[in-house]
């Protein structure tokens, strides 16, 4: 289903410039983990977590010889700078704990879609920022580049000495919209949560409501930081899940 606005629609100015949170709290860790592994994680790898939208990545493979074409052929079939530079999520180590510069590199090195693959750790590797907003990610979201390639390749710019303290920042943010504490939330519920949790983050941002799964009743709310056409915000989406959040 298309995406609809909500009646009661954040408009306007970005993220804050800081949030006050060290790293997100042991209490909006568990609530993450109950709203989106339902079943206490049944089926999936004992100390997995839930990946956070923030937690994302893109890494460039270019100056790895002998990586994978799966890795390095998404730029030679058409696909733009940065668009077309795999993902990763910086998610193995614990929600509670600041995001590092190695965090960010070693997901990169364990590329999601190679079971089998990784860096070596002689590969240089360094971090970039995007420069321009893509469908994928805001300008400034963290690049991470291996070898002796420079930023230059991948339409990047050196990162600055600023970018973990934003990257941690964003990842605060988006875990006190998503670790709603009531169980099996209501639509309104959920607008009414995020809501609070805005006016708290003295965040303006567009909240929209979408279709979600199939049967789905239990609404969770869900922080997309890549804009929506024509504006260069994040936005929050709600939608309804099949399961119910304990």
């Amino acid at each position: 289903m298309g995406l609809g606005v909500a009646a009661l629609a954040i408009m306007g100015g970005g993220v804050a410039a800081a949030v006050v949170l060290v790293a997100p709290t042991n209490q909006q860790a568990q609530q993450i983990y109950r709203n989106l592994y339902p079943n206490h994680g049944k089926g999936l790898l004992p100390g997995s977590r839930p990946n956070l939208n923030s937690e994302m990545v893109l890494c460039d493979y270019h100056g790895v010889s002998g990586a994978p074409a799966s890795l390095t052929q998404s730029l030679t079939n058409g696909a733009s700078i940065p668009e077309g530079l795999p993902e990763a999520h910086s998610s193995s180590g614990q929600l509670t704990q600041r995001l590092t510069a190695e965090d960010l590199k070693m997901a990169c090195a364990h590329p999601p879609t190679e079971n089998t693959y990784a860096v070596s750790s002689s590969v240089p590797a360094h971090l970039c920022v995007t420069t321009s907003t893509t469908p994928t990610a805001p300008a400034g979201w963290p690049i991470v580049v291996f070898g002796n390639s420079s930023c230059g390749p991948v339409h990047g710019a050196p990162a600055t000495t600023g970018l973990l303290a934003q990257v941690n920042d964003r990842r605060n943010t988006e875990a006190a919209i998503i670790s709603i504490t009531r169980a099996c939330p209501s639509e309104s519920q959920a607008v009414g949560w995020v809501s609070k949790q805005l006016d708290k983050l003295h965040l303006r941002v567009k909240v929209l409501i979408t279709g979600g799964v199939s049967g789905g009743t239990c609404y969770l709310p869900f922080v997309h930081w890549g804009p929506l056409p024509g504006t260069s915000l994040p936005f929050v989406e709600v939608s309804p899940s099949r399961y119910p959040a304990y």
